[in-house]
């Protein structure tokens, strides 16, 4: 009878690029090293779907956000208008994004901007803070349901975003683990542990993602919502 780990290895890669975490992945190559062996042959082409699955099914607002609007947040230093769209899109997520009542607005290029008066620019802060988009409440923009809705270029994106995320939860596990442990013998039991993903339970793995997921969301709205001055001295 065969078994989990005789399978044949296009076997292997299948099971290993359908699972949807990244510690499911790790978990499995760890337990089986005949799947660590698939893995480090095809490290690329399973990465990709899984570090997707994981991005937009556990931090599906953040990682379509980034993937959407992040590449596009250092092409606005020319302008003197406000961009609304991505903070519409990130407060009304998953529903459509609301209608703007008051402010002045324009548009270009598909994008949602308003003209950056102070009062203005606060009536759009208060409408977002105090109010959810309906059915009855849109603008033209079709729904932002993220996932699958993403272009080829933006899930590229996002599993480029999760990889560094997960590169950082990593390395933050790790330092703030030797830090605040005092036995020698456990500090080198951490410094040697090859995974850092075991060294964190799934609760806090996912607690600590979703906190770097918002605060790159929130490095990038500041570079979007910069007043227009110090936009044009932003780099290239």
């Amino acid at each position: 009878m065969p078994t989990l780990d005789s399978l044949p290895v296009d076997v292997k890669f299948i099971i290993l690029t359908s699972l949807s975490t990244v510690r499911s992945l790790k978990s499995l190559c760890r337990a089986c090293p005949s799947y660590q062996t698939v893995f480090t042959t095809y490290q690329s082409l399973i990465e990709s779907p899984v570090y997707l699955d994981e991005a937009l099914g556990k931090y599906a607002r953040e990682s379509t956000w980034l993937a959407r609007y992040a590449p596009q947040s250092h092409n606005l230093k020319n302008t003197s208008a406000v961009p609304l769209k991505p903070a519409y899109e990130y407060v009304a997520y998953p529903d459509p994004v609301p209608a703007l009542e008051g402010p002045q607005t324009i548009t270009r290029n598909n994008w949602l901007y308003i003209i950056p008066e102070t009062a203005e620019f606060l009536a759009f802060v208060r409408q977002l803070s105090s109010s959810r988009a309906t059915k009855e409440d849109t603008t033209e923009f079709e729904p932002y349901n993220g996932y699958p809705h993403l272009q080829t270029d933006e899930k590229q994106a996002a599993v480029s975003y999760h990889k560094v995320i997960c590169g950082v939860f990593q390395r933050f596990v790790k330092q703030e683990l030797e830090f605040l442990t005092p036995d020698p013998l456990e500090k080198q039991r951490i410094r040697n542990e090859p995974d850092v993903y075991f060294l964190a339970t799934p609760d806090e793995e996912e607690r600590i993602i979703r906190g770097l997921y918002r605060s790159f969301v929130g490095l990038q709205m500041s570079q979007i919502y910069q007043p227009a001055s110090d936009r044009a001295g932003w780099g290239p």
